[in-house]
Order: structure tokens, then C-alpha cells, then sequence
């Protein structure tokens, strides 16, 4: 019995012993399987996780693309515009080495902001074309230390660095040097034919030219284009400077720019000096001081425009228009003197009229028209007066008119074979008579010219006011 209850007692134990395991392992399966599914899930989130981690990271490299796409086809754009730039340039600047000229261009229409609306042509000046020609003068001078001012040679470079040439409201501009810059003492009859010539080569081409040149001679060069130019259509400025264009102070840049407006404009079919904001007829302009910037004056005619805010002319002042082809005259002639009358002339007046090949004298007179009465003097004027010499009567006096029939020594000159041309300048009355010799033989004919006004020289019936139009605001 007591076998058996031992018996069944180990094997009570031992199946519980067993059953203990079987459990124990069981929950161990259990648990570690619960630790592996925790694990997993763990792993699933980490990977979740590490996606969207990447995602986030896969985001900002697509943005750095971008924008390395973008700082890209930015730099793609400026490399056009800067090509395109060049190219323009390229346009607009053409150097022509033999005959040293440089083209600008400029755009088409005028912005409304400077749009005058007042004259018919509206856009002026900025599709026009003017053609410069460089003669030398005070303008285009350097001064070296230690040095007295002589011709720059770079002058076309010092024009080209200028900020108003490189505006894209700037009319076309063309420059000519045909004429090796010199002193405007040295210009003379053959530097006018040159300038002459020059303008009826491209005249078709142009709206209007504009003449660099010295104070000196200005008034005589301006005088003689306006008789060699005839049935002129369109503007030739003749213009200068004090100062040089490079120097301190320079009233060049200003004249130049005056200039160039004023050439835009096909209302002023005349030579015109346009200097220190005025613009004046060519041939009633004479040069009044060496130092003042404003140089030159009309004396007997009133200045035809003005260059202040707006560049304004007076429209009764200026020539008719004129439709007939452009004539440039090719010869004028060469001996013609001028005398300025001093007290005792007559000491020396056969000696002036002596020369051989002598052609025509401009004897500055007084006054009205006044000289010596003295045989010597009238008989030496009536010699050469049959010899074919004319001799015309201009005055010392800036303004008023020679009249020789005020006094009876002005009514000896008439009987002596003088000619007086009222208010002509001696500049005019100069180069008129050089025009008028070449161009004719009768010498009566030539007479009964000098006093009448072919080019609004002098005072014939010219008829004034105060109507003004504005060329350009």
C-alpha cells in the first residue's frame, strides 16, 4: 500500500514535474515569439522611419536640383543677354580705318517721356543721321606741359569716351577727318572746297552735318559755304570751342551737342554757327573776343534760335525751303585782299593796288562809309577800277549800314568805282566776292550783285517777328 501510494506519488510528480516544463517552455515560446513580433514591428517602424527619412532627404536633393537648375538657366540668360549686348554693339559701332569714322546707332522712336508733339516730324532728333567733319580748332587741341596747345591726334577717341555719344538717344553719327586737323589759320579756300565736297558725297545719306572748327576763321568758313552750298535743303552747323573739348571748363561739349540737335532738323536749309546756346546765320556771324565763351555775335541780324531748356528757332528767320538739287560750286577766286583804312593810306594804297594778278579789294571804310578824299587815294581806286578790280565798301562799324550817299566823301567812292554793301560783314563781303569773280566775267554784273542778298547776307527786304516754333523740348 504503501508502495503504491509511493508510486503514485512519483508519478504524480513527475507528470506535474513535467507538465511544469511543457508550460514553462511553452510561455518562454510565447514570450520570446511576442518578443520577436515586437521586434519585427519595431523594425517595420524603424523602416517606416528611414523611408520617410529618405523621402524627406530624396525632397531636398530634388530642391537643390532645382535651384542649381534655375542658377543655371540664369546664367544661360545673362550669357544671351551679354551676347546679345555685343552683338548690338557690334551694330551699332562700324570703325572704317580709312576714312577713320565711327557709326552709332540709335532706336527708331522717341520715348513719349521726351516726345515734343509739336513739330510734324514728332521723333526728331533721335532717327535722324548727322555726319561730322573734323577740321582741327581749339576744340579738338591737347595742351602738354611746358607745351602750347596743338591738334590732338587721339580726338576721335576722346569723342567716343564721351557719355552723351554712347546715349541710345543720339541721332547716327558719322565722323570724317578728310582734313588733317590744323589751326583754323591755316584753314583757307582749299580746306572749304574739301568741307564742300565732303558734305555732296554723302548728302543723300545725311539730315544734317555739323563742322568742328577753329574761332579764328569760323565766320570766313561759315561765309564761304554758304555761297559755294547752293539750294542747300538741310543743315550745316559750323561750330567750336574756347576751351578745349578735354579741358577744365570746356564749352565744347556743349556747343557739340547744340549741334548735333540743331543738324536734325530740315526746317533750317542754311549755314548756321550755332556757339554758346545761340544759333546764328553763317554769314552775318563774326567773332567778337579772344576770351569769352561766348565768342561770336550777329551784329546786324538777330539770332535765329536759341539752345536753353529748349532748343527753339525763329521760323521767320530762317531761309525758305528749298527744293531744288544741292549745287556745290568748285572754284572761287584766290586774289582778293582786304584793307582796313588807317589814317594817311594814301601814303601806300598804290602799292596794295599794284599787285598784277589783283582781282577785288574789301576796304573796311569808316563809319558809314567814309575814306580819304585825297587824289592820291580816289585816282588809285579809279586806275584800278578800269584795270577790271572791284572794290567793295564794308565799315569798321559793328553795327549800322554803309550808305555812300550820307556824306560826299562816301559820294567820291561811288564816282571812283566803289560798290557799299549795307550791313554785310567784312567775312561775307570777303568770300561773296571771291564766290562771284569765279563765277562770273562781267564785272558790272558782279557789282550790281555784291549789294543784293543771295543767301540772307545782307539786308534785302528781309522782313522779321517774333513767331517761334520749338525743334526740340
Amino acid at each position: 500500500m504503501s508502495l503504491k501510494k509511493l508510486l503514485l506519488g512519483l508519478g504524480f510528480a513527475t507528470t506535474t514535474g513535467f507538465l511544469s516544463y511543457v508550460y514553462f517552455k511553452e510561455n518562454n515560446r510565447e514570450t520570446k515569439r511576442k518578443e520577436e513580433e515586437e521586434k519585427e514591428n519595431e523594425n517595420e517602424n524603424e523602416n517606416e522611419n528611414e523611408k520617410e527619412k529618405e523621402k524627406k532627404r530624396e525632397r531636398i536633393r530634388e530642391r537643390i536640383r532645382e535651384k542649381k537648375k534655375k542658377k543655371k538657366k540664369n546664367r544661360q540668360k545673362k550669357r544671351q543677354k551679354t551676347k546679345k549686348k555685343a552683338k548690338k554693339e557690334k551694330k551699332r559701332k562700324t570703325i572704317t580705318f580709312s576714312k577713320t569714322t565711327e557709326m552709332y546707332e540709335s532706336p527708331n522712336r522717341l520715348p513719349k517721356s521726351h516726345s515734343t508733339g509739336i513739330l510734324s516730324q514728332g521723333e526728331i532728333p533721335f532717327d535722324k543721321k548727322v555726319y561730322i567733319i573734323y577740321t582741327g580748332g581749339t576744340i579738338g587741341m591737347i595742351k602738354k606741359k611746358g607745351k602750347p596747345l596743338t591738334p590732338d591726334p587721339d580726338f576721335f577717341k576722346t569723342l567716343q569716351s564721351l557719355p552723351f555719344l554712347k546715349s541710345r538717344y543720339v541721332p547716327s553719327l558719322n565722323y570724317d577727318n578728310t582734313i588733317e586737323p590744323v589751326d583754323s589759320t591755316n584753314i583757307g579756300l582749299k580746306e572749304w572746297l574739301i568741307i564742300a565736297n565732303s558734305i555732296k558725297e554723302v548728302y543723300n545719306e545725311y539730315d544734317g552735318f555739323v563742322i568742328l572748327h577753329g574761332t579764328d576763321t569760323l565766320a570766313f568758313t561759315a561765309s564761304a559755304l554758304s555761297f559755294l552750298l547752293e539750294n542747300l535743303s538741310k543743315p550745316v552747323v559750323v561750330t567750336g570751342s574756347q576751351i578745349p573739348l578735354g579741358g577744365c571748363r570746356s564749352d565744347g561739349l556743349n556747343n557739340l551737342i547744340s549741334s548735333v540737335l540743331v543738324a536734325t532738323y530740315s526746317k533750317i536749309p542754311e549755314v548756321v554757327v550755332v556757339f554758346n546756346n545761340k544759333i546764328l546765320r553763317g554769314n552775318r556771324t563774326t567773332k567778337r573776343s579772344s576770351e569769352d565763351i561766348d565768342a561770336f555775335v550777329s551784329f546786324q541780324y538777330p539770332q535765329i534760335g536759341t539752345c536753353g531748356i529748349k532748343v527753339a528757332v525763329n521760323k521767320s528767320l530762317v531761309l525758305d525751303d528749298n527744293k531744288k538739287p544741292l549745287v556745290v560750286h568748285q572754284e572761287m577766286e584766290k586774289e582778293v585782299i582786304v584793307i582796313k583804312l588807317f589814317p594817311s593810306i594814301e601814303n601806300v594804297i598804290e602799292r596794295i593796288y599794284s599787285h598784277p594778278n589783283l582781282c577785288g579789294v574789301i576796304i573796311e571804310c569808316y563809319g558809314a562809309g567814309n575814306a580819304p578824299t585825297s587824289e592820291k587815294f580816289l585816282s588809285t581806286i579809279k586806275k584800278a577800277s578800269k584795270r577790271g578790280i572791284i572794290t567793295v565798301i564794308v565799315s569798321q562799324c559793328v553795327t549800322g549800314n554803309v550808305d555812300l550817299s550820307t556824306y560826299k566823301t562816301g559820294n567820291d567812292l561811288v564816282k571812283a568805282g566803289c560798290v557799299g554793301v549795307f550791313d554785310m560783314t567784312t567775312e561775307t563781303a570777303f568770300t561773296k566776292l571771291m564766290f562771284l569773280l569765279a563765277k562770273y566775267d562781267d564785272i558790272d554784273f558782279i557789282k550790281k550783285l555784291m549789294p543784293i542778298s543771295l543767301r540772307g547776307e545782307c539786308s534785302d527786304n528781309l522782313e522779321t517777328s517774333s513767331e517761334v516754333f520749338v525743334v526740340y523740348n
